[in-house]
């Protein structure tokens, strides 16, 4: 369990508590927060489930997601490919009094993420035309949800390392072919993912010629937006006042989140076209397909 304190200077103050103290069901009292955490119920290995609108199980906790999911004990895995997930149920005590209970599970993070790796396999759906009997189910979605993931977090990775190697003291005497070394990694890495990341997402009769010119044009849009983002960071916001800067780099991060998940569906775009001959289309007039149905609709 990690509890982050948003400090009014450069740095946060986060309280790291082992997941031993968890186990022991105790209350803990951290020094450094201002609330003490009572563990009501640890599980080492948990199940999350929704709960439905005539479910008559109660809720697992009071606050955050804990009204709208049930947390149960699981068996626990001992195999390989197999993890045991933690959670828990804690509550938050202040001398005023309780703040509610709440849910801590590793789940919550991948259920997060799946429901951002579902979006986009509905968009990509939409954008190749395919239809609604088409759509796939939730463990299909769930299964490329997954690897979209494993994409996503391996380039993350990848482009880490890349960065790790230019900051090198072992490769400062020749900086200028370390960072045309690097560029072209991390243009590699990107086109790399966004490859996969199509692959994954597209029909299986669109071969993979068809998925390079979108591929290509993503991953280079994607470095520049890298590159730009860390231009501004580190000339545009240095001198900036706390508060400014914190507002600035929140709003920055949105944009460029917003610009990302654009680039991503432009691209698509770009496939979907070379892959059915989409071309000449009009910036102002409905295409074909759309006047076609707004015509059945009518």
């Amino acid at each position: 369990l990690a509890v982050t304190e948003v400090g009014t200077g450069q740095y946060d103050s986060v309280v790291a508590i082992p997941e031993r103290f968890l186990s022991s069901r105790s209350e803990i009292r951290p020094p450094q927060l201002p609330f003490t955490i009572r563990v009501q119920k640890y599980f080492q290995n948990s199940r999350i489930a929704q709960r439905g609108p005539n479910d008559s199980e109660p809720p697992a906790a009071t606050a955050g997601f804990g009204p709208q999911v049930k947390l149960s004990a699981a068996p626990l895995v001992a195999k390989m490919d197999d993890r045991n997930v933690p959670g828990a149920v804690i509550e938050l005590i202040t001398p005023q009094g309780s703040l509610g209970t709440y849910v801590v599970s590793l789940l919550f993070l991948l259920w997060g993420a799946l429901g951002v790796t579902s979006a986009l396999q509905m968009a990509s759906h939409q954008a190749w035309r395919r239809p609604r009997k088409d759509e796939p189910n939730i463990w299909i979605r769930s299964w490329r949800g997954l690897r979209l993931l494993a994409v996503i977090g391996a380039a993350v990775v990848l482009t880490s390392v890349a960065a790790g190697i230019a900051t090198s003291s072992l490769l400062r005497s020749v900086p200028m072919v370390v960072t045309i070394m690097v560029d072209v990694a991390v243009v590699v890495v990107n086109a790399g993912a966004y490859f996969l990341a199509f692959r994954i997402l597209a029909p299986h009769e669109a071969g993979w010629k068809e998925l390079i010119f979108g591929t290509m044009v993503g991953a280079i849009g994607w470095t520049v937006i890298q590159q730009i983002g860390g231009l501004l960071l580190s000339h545009e916001l240095r001198h900036a006042s706390q508060i400014y800067g914190f507002f600035g780099l929140v709003l920055g991060l949105i944009f460029w989140l917003n610009l990302g998940a654009q680039l991503f569906l432009y691209s698509s775009e770009i496939n979907v076209v070379i892959a059915q001959g989409g071309w000449p289309r009009s910036l102002f007039d409905p295409s074909d397909e759309v006047k076609a149905e707004l015509g059945a609709e009518g």
